[in-house]
């Protein structure tokens, strides 16, 4: 499921030395407030959590959308809030670009992820929400580095994530590609050892034998 042009910020896409294509310009929360575009966004790195006991941003965000503490709801502290860059949210997809996941002591690197939902616009975005998008992503760095679709699915169903229009619908469409490339590759690697195999047990001796 795509965004659409109509309901997302158009910014300039920047190149950053991880590779991954982050939204260099956008605009301020003011006007998003004040806009009448399905979208609500907040730009972690540039407004949101500059300053965290911030009194005037909090009240800010909290009439653009119901957000808990980003150093609760990802476990770090507010230095590696600011290496956040994008999280836009629109009235049919959510788009999260973020080179760093906290996971135990490290941080794990990965590219731009795009993960759809369903969601009116008047439904509250909730804690629930949030911390499913955390367990989410942590878990989708490790599957896209092993190239696991069947993960997914099984964090869907053990998540009891609802499939209903009041909350959201985790996609698995997005992960099919590269898990079909990469089973694909896998089974091209194996025909082409096991025919390597054939082709230096029987058919040379046979070839060396009659020459």
């Amino acid at each position: 499921m795509s965004l659409s042009t109509s309901s997302i910020i158009q910014g300039k896409l920047a190149s950053t030395m991880t590779g991954i294509s982050y939204v260099d310009t956008v605009r301020s929360i003011q006007d998003l407030v004040q806009s009448e575009l399905p979208i609500r966004m907040f730009n972690v790195s540039r407004y949101a959590f500059r300053d965290i006991n911030d009194t005037s941003t909090k009240q800010l965000l909290e009439r653009f959308i119901p957000i808990p503490p980003l150093t609760e709801l990802y476990n770090v502290s507010l230095e590696c809030v600011e290496k956040m860059d994008f999280i836009s949210i629109t009235d049919r997809s959510f788009l999260l670009t973020h080179p760093y996941v906290h996971k135990t002591h490290g941080y794990l690197e990965f590219e731009t992820m795009k993960v759809s939902y369903v969601m009116p616009l008047n439904h509250p975005v909730s804690e629930y929400f949030w911390i499913r998008i955390q367990r989410i992503i942590q878990v989708g760095v490790v599957d896209k580095i092993f190239g696991s679709y069947r993960n997914w699915y099984q964090l869907k169903e053990a998540s009891r994530i609802p499939s209903d229009e009041k909350t959201f619908v985790l996609t698995v469409k997005l992960l099919k590609l590269p898990f079909l490339l990469c089973l694909f590759g896998n089974t091209l690697a194996v025909i082409a050892f096991g025919l390597e195999l054939i082709y230096f047990r029987y058919i040379r001796p046979i070839k060396s034998f009659f020459n």
